[in-house]
C-alpha cells in the first residue's frame, strides 16, 4: 500500500483556540491605545496570519505599526493565550485511527513553529504527529501555501497522495496550490460556502467524521484502499465574473476601484482590482455581477453592456444562458485555478469605502488610471490587468 499523509491545521481544527487568540489581540489593541473590540467580534481574526489580520483591524499597513501589535500580542500569547485553548472533543480518537490505517500525520498551520509545538505538547498530541510545521517568527512561511510546500519537500510527500485538513479558506487554498486534496471542517470558523468555494471537496461537520470523509477521497487511487467505484473529484478552475464599473462626471470618466484584503490570499493585499467573485452553482451570470458589486462596494448595477443582447434557450431540461463578455482572462499559475469573465458596467448609488474582502474602494479618472496601468502594472491584480489595459486602450483610441 502507497503511503498516505493528512495535514492539519490547528486553530479551528484541532483545538479551538478563540479566548486565546482574541484575549491577546485585545490586549495588543489596548496596548497601542485602539478601539478593543469584543471576543466575539474577533472571531474572524481566528485562522488568517496576524500579518492580515492586523493592518484591517489597526487600519493600516503600516510596517512598524503592525509589528510593533505582533509584538505585543506574543507578549501575551506566549506565557497565557496559548493556553487559552481547548482540544476539540474526538481529535485524539480520529488521530489514532488515521495512523492505525497507515496514514502518516502532520500539523501545518500558519501560528510560528514554537508556538504550535507547545499547545500540541500541552494536549499531549505529540505521539500522535510525524511532525509540526508553522511559520517562523521572523514570518517565513506565513502563507500556507509556502508553507505546505515545504512540509511536501521536507518529508518527500506525494502531493496526489496527501490530503489538507482545515476550517478557513487559506488553509483550502494553500492546499489547491500545492495540488493537495482538501477537506473542510466546519465546526471551526470558516463557513461551509468559504471553504467548498475555495477549493474543499469533502466537509466534516465533527471530528468524528474525520477519517470516513478522509478515506472517501482515496476510494479510486490503486494501491491505497480497495476501490470501491467512487472516483476522486477533479479540481476544475472556478468561474468568476467581474466588473469595470464607470461613470461619467464634469466631462470625465472615472473607474471604481479597490484594493485586495483577503485573508486567504496575504501576499495580494494591497493589489488593485475592479470588484469581482465567484459564480454560484447555477447562478445567471448578470445575477452573480449584480451580487458580488452590492455585497463589495454597497452599489446597485444599473447597466451591463451585452446584457440585452444576451439569448437564453429552454429546452430539453437544460436553461441555457448565452452571452459575450467584455473580456475574459484565465490563469495558468496562480494561487488557485480561476476563469474571470469581466463586464462594462454603470451603477447608482454611494460606494463603501470597503468590505470584508476589499479595502480602499474609490473612483479613480480614467486618464489617471491608464497612467497607472502604464507605469505600475505590478500594482494590480494579474487576473483583472489585461481588461483594464484593454479598456484604457480603447477609450484612449476612441477619443482621438
Amino acid at each position: 500500500m502507497k503511503e498516505r499523509a493528512v495535514l492539519f491545521d490547528l486553530d479551528g481544527t484541532l483545538t479551538d483556540p478563540k479566548p486565546g487568540i482574541t484575549r491577546c489581540i485585545q490586549h495588543a489593541l489596548a496596548k497601542l491605545k485602539r478601539p478593543v473590540p469584543s471576543e466575539d467580534e474577533l472571531l474572524w481574526c481566528i485562522g488568517p496570519p496576524l500579518q492580515v489580520s492586523f493592518p484591517r483591524l489597526l487600519g493600516t499597513a503600516d510596517k512598524g505599526c503592525v509589528e510593533q501589535a505582533i509584538t505585543y500580542y506574543r507578549e501575551r500569547f506566549s506565557t497565557v493565550g496559548l493556553f487559552e485553548n481547548a482540544l476539540y472533543p474526538g481529535i485524539p480518537e480520529a488521530l489514532h485511527e488515521l495512523r492505525g490505517r497507515g496514514f502518516r500525520t502532520f500539523v501545518a498551520t500558519s501560528k510560528p513553529r514554537v508556538f504550535a509545538e507547545r499547545i500540541v505538547d500541552h494536549f499531549h498530541l505529540m505521539p500522535l504527529f510525524d511532525g509540526v510545521y508553522g511559520s517562523e517568527l521572523d514570518g517565513t512561511r506565513v502563507d500556507k501555501g509556502d508553507l505546505i510546500a515545504y512540509l511536501l519537500t521536507t518529508e518527500s510527500l506525494d502531493p496526489d497522495l496527501a490530503v489538507m485538513v482545515g476550517d478557513r479558506e487559506h488553509d483550502m487554498l494553500g492546499g489547491v496550490r500545492c495540488g493537495l486534496r482538501c477537506v473542510g471542517v466546519t465546526y471551526g470558523y470558516g463557513s461551509e460556502k468559504e471553504l467548498t468555494e475555495h477549493g474543499a471537496l469533502r466537509l466534516a461537520c465533527a471530528p468524528g467524521e474525520l477519517v470516513p470523509v478522509v478515506e472517501d477521497l482515496f476510494r479510486d487511487v490503486p494501491g491505497t484502499s480497495e476501490a470501491t467505484g467512487t472516483r476522486f473529484q477533479e479540481q476544475f478552475a472556478i468561474p468568476g465574473a467581474g466588473g469595470i464599473i464607470r461613470r461619467f462626471q464634469e466631462g470625465e470618466e472615472w473607474i471604481l476601484l479597490q484594493e485586495r484584503d483577503k485573508a486567504g490570499a496575504p501576499g495580494e493585499t494591497g493589489l488593485i482590482e475592479i470588484p469581482a467573485g465567484k459564480i454560484r452553482a447555477l447562478e445567471n451570470i448578470y445575477d452573480c455581477l449584480r451580487r458580488e458589486i452590492q455585497e463589495e462596494t454597497g452599489l446597485t448595477v444599473q447597466w451591463i453592456q451585452g446584457e440585452s443582447e444576451s439569448r437564453r434557450v429552454v429546452i430539453n431540461g437544460y436553461d441555457v444562458l448565452s452571452y459575450a463578455p467584455y473580456a475574459s482572462s484565465q490563469n495558468l499559475l496562480g494561487a488557485y485555478p480561476i476563469m474571470v469573465q469581466t463586464f462594462i458596467c454603470e451603477v447608482e448609488g454611494e460606494a463603501a469605502t470597503g468590505s470584508d474582502e476589499s479595502r480602499e474602494i474609490r473612483w479613480l479618472r480614467l486618464s489617471e488610471l491608464a497612467r497607472m496601468l502604464n507605469a505600475e502594472p505590478g500594482r494590480f491584480y494579474p487576473m483583472h490587468l489585461s481588461a483594464l489595459q484593454r479598456y484604457a486602450a480603447e477609450r484612449k483610441a476612441s477619443a482621438i
